[in-house]
C-alpha cells in the first residue's frame, strides 16, 4: 500500500482533506494532510517568516519522515 501527503492549497489546510484521509485509509493506505505554517489556527504567531520556501521545507520533512513510499499526484 502506499503514503499520501495530501498539501492543500491557499484558503485551506489539512482539514480540507479529512474525509479523503479515511477512504484512503479504509482501502489500507496511509492518508497524512498537512497543514503549512500560518494556514492553521494558530496563523503566523511564533511561526517567524513564512513562505514557500519554509512551506516546502515542511512538505519534504514529512515526506522524508514517513516509513513508506510516497505516491505523488497532481500537477
Amino acid at each position: 500500500m502506499s503514503t499520501f501527503v495530501l498539501v492543500p492549497g491557499a484558503c485551506h489546510g489539512g482539514w480540507w482533506y479529512e474525509p479523503l484521509v479515511a477512504e484512503l485509509e479504509a482501502a489500507g493506505h496511509q492518508g497524512i494532510a498537512v497543514t503549512p505554517s500560518g494556514l492553521g489556527p494558530a496563523g503566523l504567531a511564533g511561526k517567524g517568516h513564512v513562505n514557500l520556501s519554509s512551506h516546502i521545507g515542511e512538505v519534504t520533512r514529512v515526506t522524508r519522515s514517513c516509513p513508506r513510499t510516497v505516491t505523488r499526484a497532481g500537477p
